[in-house]
């Protein structure tokens, strides 16, 4: 194990090396070593994957759509599974709050990138978009939901999160990165803008600065939940049911990773998507968070003081999410026998589920 740490630490130290005398792009076999790195399932060698990712932009033939060399794609012959971009394998960094901001730092400058083969899909395939979407989707709500203090919101607090007492930092964890609400949405506002102009035009609108007479005290929505719900409208309308499937097990999984800070947010983005008018069409592929929603609210009704597995917010947002199934089921029920289909523990242990939710709604009703 110490003799691979101190190669991993010998191609970082190379890597950061040959970028500073801005010789790195004749050395692709490094950034092919950073994409199988993070094709690991080991933390320690993914990690050494994305800090020497992060120096991809001194390969310029990326950047500026100069010619790729004839012998760049052949480091990529006999990979198994065969390699199909790097987004992907980005995902893994969004789960571990350890990795969260260098993550989303290098999804930000790879999708800025013009070359479709090495980030992985056409720059218009709506897995790319929605995917995206979704790795952002968790930090910018968190982000403008601090920065609003007439409803909620921390007041006075800056949103540039290299500073460990910023807002998101305040509200979550420290979730370092050089990276602002105002840059993400308007890389996102791009990046849609062929496809749904309606979200761009939503992404566009919260880049900009709040108006004075917008935050007035009678105002009783946080910007940031106002944000939240609006997106997920747009996503359900642009990319479900078609790609309801990846959303969800993208969704499960950050709630199965150690970023507890973000579980509350996620489980409103659910609930968000199982009330828009359509949902019957897509909610079997939200089965396994759902469960996740129903351990929630049973492990926080059981949970001891020092149990801290989920949250009273996150409790209430699972909550709200195992309504809007019984909701989405029942009313389907006189239609068809989907909600037979549905086997989640919700259905299953009913009586175990009604009697945690009424533990729930005695604490925080839901709206």
């Amino acid at each position: 194990k110490e003799h691979a740490q101190a190669i991993l630490s010998f191609l970082l130290y190379i890597t950061k090396h040959l970028s500073s005398v801005h010789r790195l792009h004749r050395h692709p076999a490094l950034l092919w070593a950073a994409t199988a790195f993070l094709r690991c399932d080991i933390d320690e060698i993914y990690d050494y994957g994305l800090d020497i990712m992060k120096y991809m932009k001194s390969y310029q033939y990326l950047a500026h759509r100069s010619e790729i060399p004839q012998n760049f794609w052949a480091y990529t012959e006999g990979w198994h599974p065969r390699f199909t971009g790097v987004l992907l394998s980005l995902i893994p960094g969004m789960m571990r709050t350890k990795t969260q901001g260098k993550t989303m730092e290098l999804v930000y400058r790879l999708v800025l990138l013009p070359c479709d083969s090495f980030v992985g899909f056409d720059s218009t395939s709506p897995i790319r978009q929605v995917i995206t979407i979704l790795i952002f989707l968790p930090w910018l709500h968190l982000s403008l939901r601090a920065a609003d203090p007439s409803v909620g919101g921390l007041a006075n607090q800056p949103l540039d999160n290299n500073n460990s007492n910023t807002a998101t930092a305040t509200e979550s964890t420290a979730v370092r990165t050089y990276l602002t609400p105002n840059k993400v949405l308007k890389l996102l506002a791009k990046m849609v803008s062929k496809t749904s102009t309606g979200m761009a035009t939503l992404f566009e609108e919260y880049a900009r600065p709040e108006m004075k007479g917008n935050s007035s005290k009678n105002k009783t929505r946080n910007r940031g939940d106002l944000f939240l719900e609006r997106t997920c409208a747009a996503i359900v309308k642009a990319y479900l049911p078609t790609y309801a499937l990846p959303c969800a097990n993208y969704l499960a999984a950050v709630c199965k990773g150690d970023c507890k800070h973000y579980h509350p947010t996620i489980f409103a983005t659910v609930n968000h998507m199982l009330t828009q008018p359509n949902a019957q069409t897509y909610i079997m592929a939200f089965q396994p968070i759902i469960e996740i929603a129903q351990t929630a609210i049973i492990q926080r009704t059981n949970s001891t003081v020092n149990d801290t597995s989920f949250d009273s917010e996150s409790s209430s947002a699972s909550a709200q999410i195992i309504r809007a199934v019984m909701e989405v089921l029942l009313n389907k029920q006189r239609k068809s026998n989907l909600y037979r289909q549905f086997d989640v523990i919700p259905i299953r242990n009913l009586t175990n589920t009604v009697s945690a939710l009424k533990q729930i709604l005695a604490a925080t009703p839901l709206c």
